[in-house]
């Protein structure tokens, strides 16, 4: 008799494995609708900036970085500015006000903050489901990150929704490539995007874009956050090239260290 059930299950896993062992794209899926809790989450979110423009000597290049506080939850999504950044930001307005070049880390670092990565931080699972609605699943395959066990998601990562038919006709070539890592519960442990784009315009105008992007996530309370994400971006047009390097970090309080 034991042996008879073993022989259908043998049988039942080969022809319906799906009935034996979720997928892991079913686990994923399934971790991000549980992972979209409602409790407050809040704590420090930094931003540090590089932007190269140019290549070699002729480079110019800047940089800056701040610190803000983050509040996401039933009241809504809130940054607040302490005392010191705002004193920091009127100075530098100021400054510009009396001259263009005067330097200014501050202000490009809170002008490039879009809702999209403050959101992507503190409400990361919201941001990967979206992203997932464009790829396409390729395969599965087990690995580790950071030592952890993990089981390896890859997706074809189709063109962004923004890029219009009139634009899509100048592309000649579009790779897009999206790794999810992922543990034995289907919470996501990490991801990696990497898009590169090059075409013409016209006779003379010729472009390539890249962007790369990871990113490290934890649990609190209820809800997938974001630890940590950084982002390359590079631009060619013709013989103009720019560079914008964008790094993330968000320590929730409930981790944070004394």
């Amino acid at each position: 008799m034991q042996r008879a059930l073993a022989i259908a299950a043998g049988l039942i896993a080969c022809w319906a494995p799906g009935l034996a062992l979720a997928d892991g794209l079913s686990d994923l899926k399934s971790a991000l609708e549980r992972e979209q809790g409602a409790a407050e989450v809040k704590g420090a979110l930094t931003v540090r900036f590089k932007h190269t423009h140019g290549e070699g000597k002729d480079a110019s290049q800047e940089a800056g970085s701040v610190a803000l506080h983050v509040e996401d939850g039933p009241a809504g999504l809130r940054l607040t500015y302490s005392r010191e950044t705002l004193a920091r930001l009127d100075a530098e307005m100021l400054a510009k006000e009396r001259d263009k070049d005067a330097k200014a880390p501050t202000l490009p670092a809170v002008d490039i903050l879009r809702y999209r990565d403050i959101r992507g931080m503190t409400a990361a699972g919201n941001l990967l489901a979206r992203l997932l609605e464009r790829c396409k699943f390729i395969a599965e395959k087990t690995g580790d990150w950071n030592g952890t066990p993990a089981r390896v998601l890859s997706f074809d990562l189709g063109l962004p929704p923004e890029v219009d038919d009139k634009q899509r006709q100048y592309i000649k070539q579009h790779t897009g490539e999206l790794t999810v890592w992922i543990g034995a519960d289907g919470v996501p442990l990490a991801s990696r995007t990497h898009d590169a784009v090059n075409g013409r315009a016209f006779l003379f105008l010729t472009f390539e874009i890249g962007n790369d992007e990871s990113a490290t996530f934890a649990r609190v309370g209820d809800r997938l956050v974001a630890l940590k994400r950084e982002t390359r971006r590079s631009a060619r047009q013709s013989s103009d090239v720019q560079r914008f390097d964008v790094d993330l970090s968000f320590q929730p309080e409930e981790t944070a260290k004394p």
